[in-house]
């Protein structure tokens, strides 16, 4: 709709005018719904971005949340990708490979508070187990979840409190470890009261 000139500022009012930002401004990128290919990365690269967050890194067995890989760069290709790749259902013909100098800027899942943890965070204990009633692929011994709100909010029908011990639970397994960078996925129109679905928060919740 209307016209588009890639090198002038998209920040003039009307339907072209983006969101408000200089496209020159714009440094990295994250694909919709972190379905990514090889041919995604490429494109980034051939276009000059510093950095992507599409990737999920965290689902190995041995990372625990204390000890979550920091931002890096994809010389050696994403280990991540390479795990997420042989996941069963996943329909990607194969892992991306190598992008020298491009950053990744992983998002790792949020861990939910085992029973002995629930009354410190100010949840009552076995939400691990009314999450698996859910998700028949919830793994309870490790508590590992999307890192996204919308995961937290709709999928698994959290309310405030609850999502708000897992945010904190996660934080604090961060900042007690190797305090590798916490990220969240999150979605600006989930915090709008013009959202249309509210499950078992409101979008006050949300926004408190």
């Amino acid at each position: 709709t209307g016209s588009f000139n890639p090198n002038a500022p998209c920040n003039a009012p009307g339907k072209s005018g983006g969101i408000g930002i200089d496209r020159r401004s714009i440094y990295g990128f994250r694909t919709p719904f972190l379905s990514y290919t090889r041919e995604t990365f490429d494109a980034l690269e051939e276009e000059g971005f510093l950095y992507d967050a599409s990737i999920e890194e965290g689902w190995q067995e041995n990372q625990t949340g204390v000890d979550y890989c920091w931002p890096y760069t994809l010389d050696h290709g994403s280990p991540g990708d390479d795990l997420i790749w042989n996941w069963p259902g996943i329909d990607r013909p194969r892992p991306i490979g190598k992008y020298s100098g491009l950053w990744e800027l992983p998002l790792h899942p949020v861990i939910v508070p085992p029973d002995d943890k629930c009354v410190e965070y100010g949840i009552p204990q076995g939400l691990r187990k009314k999450i698996k009633k859910k998700a028949f692929w919830f793994d309870e011994a490790s508590g590992k979840l999307p890192g996204v709100d919308y995961n937290l909010y709709y999928v698994f029908e959290l309310n405030r409190e609850e999502t708000l011990a897992i945010l904190k639970y996660t934080f604090d397994l961060h900042y007690n470890g190797n305090r590798a960078p916490f990220s969240l996925g999150a979605h600006s129109d989930i915090y709008s009261s013009k959202y249309p679905y509210n499950g078992p928060t409101t979008y006050q919740d949300r926004q408190w």
